[in-house]
């Protein structure tokens, strides 16, 4: 009876021994499991941002692409209408100044026909050079009149040289006051168109 008790004793014993031994392996294989899953998370959630700055890597690349590609095609365009728009220019200018050349030829032929504007331009040919003869023709007689002086000078050789001078710098005054004067205002008149035709 006591062998029989001692017996089931053992038993209960080594039954007990037995899961708790499976207990503690099977909380070792539970708690490895749990190991191995938080790691396999963290790896998840590493992944996921290395997969996330991946993709906003490739997104800000091909916005770029993209961005660049649309400010080339737009500044082809603006090139490419440039370049039309500047050959049409140059066509209606070219037209209209052929048909302005043409119109002046046509109506100079026409006019030369006439002789009121022969005698028009026979006119103005004479006004033009009297024009530019008349302060000549004035310095000359100017200068003339200075070389008089020579006879107010009694040293020989120091009158002459005296008169030549003040004979060439009246000349020169007279000449450079009158054409300066005439070329000015042919200067300005032409700047003042020239800006007017430009600055519209």
């Amino acid at each position: 009876m006591l062998e029989s008790e001692q017996r089931t004793k053992n038993e209960v014993k080594e039954a007990i021994a037995v899961v708790k031994k499976r207990a503690t392996a099977l909380e070792q294989e539970i708690t490895t499991r749990l190991d191995n899953a938080k790691k396999s998370e963290q790896e998840a959630i590493a992944l996921k941002a290395d997969m996330q700055a991946q993709i906003g890597k490739s997104a800000e690349h091909l916005a770029k692409i993209t961005t660049d590609r649309i400010k080339k095609d737009y500044k082809n365009k603006i090139t490419e209408t440039e370049h039309s728009y500047k050959r049409k220019t140059a066509a209606v200018y070219s037209l209209t100044a052929g048909a302005l050349i043409y119109s002046l030829l046509a109506t100079m032929l026409t006019a030369c026909n006439s002789n009121r504007c022969i005698s028009d331009i026979a006119q103005f040919a004479n006004f033009l050079y009297k024009l530019l003869v008349t302060p000549i023709n004035f310095a000359i007689e100017s200068a003339a009149y200075a070389w008089t002086v020579k006879k107010l000078i009694p040293y020989s050789g120091l009158d002459v040289i005296t008169a030549a001078i003040l004979s060439g710098i009246v000349f020169l005054i007279i000449i450079g006051i009158t054409y300066g004067i005439f070329g000015n205002c042919i200067y300005y008149l032409g700047k003042v168109q020239f800006t007017r035709d430009y600055t519209g």
